[in-house]
């Protein structure tokens, strides 16, 4: 008697996009950013529970003055796939949005420390 195991939809469309990666693609976007914000992707969590939601939404802040939400969604995408849990796509398109919805404050500090 053979066992199979149903796959969920969310899953499915992950191995697709992992089929359809393109990091060559995204190191190319990553070219035309400042040095400062290159050491912020360097920096994304490794570890699952170490902070890589607010990673995500803080990174996509910064890159919106440098890119639209397709090329942030390709970097971030690329920058997610060894963090040792699974970053799906709703989960990274959800902090993009809500990052571009962010304005700086009037008259205060223009980023965050």
């Amino acid at each position: 008697m053979e066992t199979t195991l149903s796959v969920g939809p969310e899953l499915e469309r992950l191995r697709k996009l992992r089929k359809n990666d393109n990091p060559a693609g995204a190191r190319a976007l990553e070219n035309r950013l400042p040095g400062w914000l290159l050491i912020r992707l360097n920096s994304c969590p490794r570890r699952p529970r170490k902070g890589i939601h607010p990673w995500l939404y803080f990174t996509a802040r910064r890159l919106h003055a440098y890119l639209g939400e397709e090329e942030i969604f390709a970097v971030l995408w690329a920058r997610t796939r060894q963090v040792g849990r699974v970053v799906g796509e709703k989960e990274i398109r959800n902090q993009i949005a809500g990052a571009s919805d962010w304005r700086p404050p009037e008259g205060g500090q223009l980023y965050d420390s």
